[in-house]
């Protein structure tokens, strides 16, 4: 069987309220027709540097164009799968940004279903996938730490 290897980019988008950080997922279809709960992302188009995919992707599903990356943070997972009698190796890397702007516009019917900002207890319910769970995981202790580290300036 052939293989491929196959990169994606995109963002994690939080806002903060009052109470609480809130987290973006986006209800996407498949070219399958197959649905899932994930974060927003895509494909690079060519010459396109990753931060420029992950951002454009955003834009792209949710509408979200206001949003400030925190700088050399990414968080990514690995998977293997099969399509179309080709095995392919997927990379997924992940920017982690804060929006100031929650409005979404969903310009991408054919591809994305729906988009909700909810808590990470109700993204972590929503989310289809183990290894995007796991992302969500890791970004909550990032932000734990984060938070604790500047609490200690």
């Amino acid at each position: 069987m052939e293989t491929k290897n196959d990169f994606s980019y995109g963002v994690i988008p939080l806002c903060k309220t009052e109470s609480d950080t809130m987290v973006l997922l986006v209800h996407q279809r498949s070219h399958r027709g197959e649905q899932f709960w994930t974060f927003p992302k895509g494909h690079p188009e060519v010459g396109e540097s990753k931060e420029t995919t992950a951002l454009r992707e955003l834009k792209e599903e949710t509408g979200i164009a206001d949003i400030r990356l925190l700088p050399d943070i990414l968080f990514s997972t690995e998977y293997v799968f099969v399509h179309e009698d080709l095995k392919i190796h997927k990379r997924v890397e992940f920017f982690l940004g804060y929006v100031n702007d929650t409005k979404t516009l969903i310009t991408q019917p054919h591809e994305v279903v729906d988009v909700q900002w909810c808590d990470f207890t109700t993204a972590n319910e929503l989310l289809t996938h183990q290894n995007t769970r796991k992302i969500l995981a890791e970004v909550k202790d990032f932000l734990k730490k984060d938070l604790t580290s500047q609490n200690n300036m």
